[in-house]
């Protein structure tokens, strides 16, 4: 999921390729006070090609940094911590933050139903490992 959206060294990201991995009817939800948003896959993908196609954001990647995963049955949980940069409106960034993703196993092969996330800010600090969470 990560990777999908690398722009770097002129890569094309890969926003349709988040179809494969998500429901269609998944909910995603960007929690960062004053830029809150619940949005369906179609709203998240289109939202972002703009963003991340047309110049206002650049040189742009995200990466996991620690994980743990719980599964009971057909139903899973992830805790995310994550660091993500680039030059956004020609402003360099570096940050980090936490993900929750619920999943779903369905006809055989596992699916994201939810995504949220919060980036680090002043009154939240990521923890740099879950074992510090």
């Amino acid at each position: 999921m990560y990777a999908a959206f690398d722009n770097r060294d002129g890569r094309t990201p890969d926003l349709d390729g988040l179809r494969k991995v998500f429901l269609p009817q998944c909910t995603i939800c960007k929690a960062i006070p004053g830029q809150e948003q619940v949005q369906s896959l179609d709203e998240f993908i289109e939202q972002r090609i703009p963003l991340l196609t047309h110049g206002r954001l650049v040189d742009f990647s995200e990466r996991e940094t620690d994980s743990r995963t719980w599964i009971a049955g057909n139903i899973a949980s992830r805790e995310s911590l994550y660091e993500k940069s680039g030059v956004l409106d020609g402003t360099p960034f570096h940050t980090r933050g936490a993900k929750q993703m619920q999943f779903v196993r369905l006809d055989g092969r596992w699916w994201i139903s939810a995504l949220a996330w919060d980036d680090a800010r002043e009154g939240f600090e990521p923890p740099v490992s879950l074992d510090d969470a």
